[in-house]
């Protein structure tokens, strides 16, 4: 059994069973990674409340073949993001993209470093993440009419849309780019 003590970004969390739950994080030295944690959803939990969505947090993970969280402790909640409910929304839309475009395993320094700051700084520029991950808004057009002013990012077939061709897709799917 090995042992890792490594800062991650808390993406998503999802039961398990009656009391666990499973974490998907990422990290600057491991890229995206999924682990479980025992027991956390009971309200004796020790670290469960550090463990929330978009927390920055030290990990001590365990194990082989599957990860098991240790030990939990909040390097930071970025403040300034959840105070503002749109960026917040941004940011929860980016933590999707990422659960939709990285393979477990997947490692980029570049997204670590572009979602660190702009948690920290409470501005979520999805421009920037979109070229991080080889998606230039900025030379893009729409897939439907070939509109050059493309505003839409369709998060499941990773496509640009403008405002007037995609109004259909529901809100829940895009990220607006700024």
């Amino acid at each position: 059994m090995k042992e890792f003590i490594t800062s991650v970004i808390v993406i998503d969390r999802e039961p398990v069973r009656e009391f666990d739950e499973e974490f998907r994080l990422y990290s600057r030295e491991f890229g995206y990674i999924t682990a479980r944690a025992t027991s956390s959803r009971k309200i004796s939990s020790k670290f469960s409340h550090h463990l929330n969505v978009l927390n920055r947090v030290k990990v001590r993970l365990v194990g082989a073949n599957s990860l098991i969280i240790a030990d939990a402790v909040l390097e930071n909640n970025f403040p300034h993001i959840r105070k503002n409910s749109e960026e917040f929304v941004k940011a929860l839309r980016v933590a999707s993209l990422i659960r939709a475009f990285f393979p477990r395993g997947g490692i980029d320094e570049e997204i670590w470093d572009f979602l660190n700051k702009d948690l920290e700084r409470g501005e979520i520029n999805i421009s920037n993440i979109l070229s991080s991950f080889g998606y230039d808004a900025g030379t893009a057009s729409c897939t439907k009419c070939g509109n050059a002013k493309t505003r839409k990012f369709f998060i499941k077939d990773h496509s640009f849309w403008c405002l007037k061709c995609g109004f259909k897709i529901p809100d829940s799917e895009i990220l607006y780019i700024n």
